[in-house]
């Protein structure tokens, strides 16, 4: 019988940590409509793709960079944190 291959890290299940969240009846909606609109498996998985983006975004606005949305070639800056840098 030959040795079972260790998985890689990756591969490997994480511990998680069981958190509860309070919601208005309207942001439990929200959650829900980003739950079907992104084909997300559980609620658990938008708030964990919800955070990666949001420390992406801080991340960048920590080293200054700018960010905009363009439609029809026209670009729109935009301020997302209210805090000085």
């Amino acid at each position: 019988m030959a040795p079972k291959k260790k998985k890689a890290a990756t591969e490997e299940k994480k511990e998680k940590v069981r958190l509860q969240f309070e919601f208005t009846e309207e942001a439990l909606a929200r959650l829900k409509a980003l739950q079907s609109s992104t084909d997300a498996v559980t609620k658990a998985e938008v708030i964990r793709n919800a955070l990666r983006v949001y420390e992406w975004l801080v991340q960048k606005d920590t080293e200054d960079y700018a960010f905009q949305i363009v439609k029809d070639g026209q670009a729109t800056q935009l301020e997302l944190f209210a805090r000085p840098k």
